[in-house]
């Protein structure tokens, strides 16, 4: 029993053998990993040596690291220092091409004050305005002289549309302000010289203040005169009184209040179609009289106007300008039915 002990004791030569070839092994790794760290690093020295003129190819790995740390560093800052100058070079050109936008925005200003000066001075306003306007930046002298111009031009608008108004040309006149403002779109100035001129039907504008059997038409309602249909009319009508009266003749009048403030009348005159519209002559019958509508201003008889039993309807067109109380008279006879149709002021 006892041998058989120490027998197990005892290492087998194999075993040694395998144990010995571990550690060499294991010694052989190490000295391989050394080797190659080593052959390594300097392959990466030399690589820096050729990259960086701050490595050299004896420098140690570590020393050849810290030299391009060093470089690196000095590369940042001086790239810090190129941006600066870089961020400073470009504020300069922004500075330097403002300075050439405000001196072209001059020049550009100059040259179309000059230009609007020169419009202004022929009286072509037209012209001159709108330039001005297209100043992006106005002075205080391009401010006034846009407020002079469009005076002047205010003035002369209205001065040559009250010359066309004079000649009864007033749809011309007012096709001239319209254009006026086209320049000048806020101006009260023409705004309320073209509401002047612009017709408005004196029934709906200004109400009668006297009147006998002459009567406003209904707006709901139309007369025929001629065939054709009216309205904004005054009308004469039959009253209680005809037959008592003379000749079997009746008169009629109407008075409105102008204060002045007009200078045109038109409109149309006519005996009523007894197939007219509405309650106006539509159930009459009969024979159609002569008739006479005298229109008078301020006691002025401005023009009269004399109807045939068989007379179209006429057109009329007078001045009117002063006259403050405008009176239209009316002479018919028999059961005659006489119209004031479409009657504009301006």
């Amino acid at each position: 029993m006892a041998q058989g002990n120490q027998s197990e004791k005892k290492f087998p030569i194999w075993e040694m053998l395998t144990a010995v070839a571990t550690i060499l092994g294991v010694l052989s790794s190490i000295f391989f990993y050394y080797d190659a760290k080593q052959s390594t690093e300097n392959k990466i020295v030399e690589a820096l040596s050729e990259r960086y003129e701050s490595v050299d190819r004896e420098m140690s790995y570590e020393q050849a690291l810290e030299a391009v740390d060093r470089d690196i560093q000095t590369l940042t800052n001086d790239n810090a220092s190129l941006q600066l100058e870089k961020d400073k070079l470009e504020n300069e050109v922004d500075s330097l091409e403002e300075k050439i936008k405000s001196l072209e925005e001059e020049i550009d200003r100059s040259e179309k004050i000059a230009l609007a000066e020169s419009y202004a001075a022929s009286g072509n306003y037209e012209v001159a305005i709108p330039v001005l306007n297209s100043i992006s930046e106005k002075t205080d002298d391009i401010v006034a002289l846009l407020k002079d111009y469009t005076s002047n031009y205010e003035i002369s608008t209205v001065t040559n549309a009250e010359l066309l108004a004079s000649n009864w040309n007033f749809d011309e006149a007012i096709t001239l302000i319209d254009e006026a403002l086209k320049i000048v779109p806020n101006s009260q100035v023409l705004l309320d010289k073209k509401r002047d001129i612009t017709p408005k039907y004196l029934v709906d504008t200004i109400e009668c203040y006297k009147a006998e059997n002459l009567w406003l038409l209904d707006s709901k309602e139309y007369l025929k005169m001629s065939g054709k249909s009216y309205r904004h009319a005054i009308y004469t009508q039959q009253s209680d009184i005809v037959g008592s009266m003379f000749n079997n003749a009746y008169s009629a009048n109407a008075f409105y209040n102008l204060d002045g403030r007009y200078s045109q009348l038109s409109g149309t005159i006519g005996s009523i179609d007894f197939s007219g519209s509405g309650t106006i002559g539509k159930q009459d019958g009969g024979q159609v009289y002569d008739a006479e509508i005298t229109i008078w201003g301020d006691e002025q008889e401005i023009t009269t106007i004399n109807l045939s039993s068989d007379d179209a309807a006429k057109d009329f067109n007078v001045p009117i300008s002063g006259v403050k109380i405008l009176e239209f008279r009316v002479k018919c006879g028999g059961n005659s039915k006489v119209g004031i149709a479409e009657i504009q002021i301006r």
